[in-house]
């Protein structure tokens, strides 16, 4: 009889241990489908944020181009009379550029004060970092044929053509502090590089030839 009971104590035992091993078994399970899930809804979650940036490069890019069309449309947008009138300016603006570098050249040849020089390359300089912006789309020869000297080839090779406009303001800077410290000599050696590499490297490719 005794033994009886042992055994029966000895089995609720067991089936108490086999309940609480149970148990953990399924909480364990339960822990380990929702790391998996937590883990799915993680990279789920990093799909969707790479698929935003994507779309959000994408609107940037958009926007960028919207802004440059809108800026051409608006250029295009002038009217002749508009036009004309900013090719004269322009010209009247390369013709004091062209002052400014006989006064430079005359002060090379002993016939200009190193002050009327020193204005000439001041102007020169920040003359050189208005050039790209003088030179808008539709003003080309071809669109104003007898009023434009300015080449089509500005503007199908524009990041060339406003790269001279900087090598000119570069080698301008430079020969300013050459007028403060060396020579006429030197200055005319500077102003034939200037000549050749900035207003030259420009004319030669991007200017129509002038009549006479």
């Amino acid at each position: 009889m005794r033994s009886n009971i042992l055994l029966a104590s000895a089995a609720a035992l067991i089936l108490a241990s086999a309940g609480g091993a149970y148990a953990v078994a399924q909480d364990n399970a339960a822990a380990t489908a929702a790391a998996k899930d937590a883990k799915a809804s993680a990279g789920v979650a990093q799909k969707s944020a790479k698929v935003a940036e994507k779309k959000a490069k994408v609107a940037t890019k958009k926007a960028a181009v919207a802004d440059k069309q809108a800026g051409k449309a608006e250029k295009a947008a002038m009217t002749a009379a508009q036009k004309e009138g900013l090719v004269k300016d322009r010209i009247d603006f390369m013709k004091a550029q062209a002052a400014d570098n006989k006064a430079i050249n005359d002060y090379a040849k002993g016939m200009a004060t190193k002050e009327q020089a020193t204005t000439a390359i001041n102007d020169l300089i920040t003359r050189s970092t208005k050039i790209a912006a003088m030179f808008p789309a539709g003003t080309s020869s071809k669109d104003l044929p007898g009023k434009s000297n300015a080449k089509p080839e500005i503007w199908s090779d524009f990041d060339r053509f406003a790269g001279i406009a900087k090598v000119l303001h570069d080698t301008a800077m430079k020969e300013a502090e050459l007028i403060k410290t060396g020579s006429p000599e030197d200055v005319g050696k500077a102003q034939a590089d200037l000549g050749k590499n900035g207003c030259g490297g420009c004319h030669g490719p991007f200017r129509e030839k002038l009549p006479g």
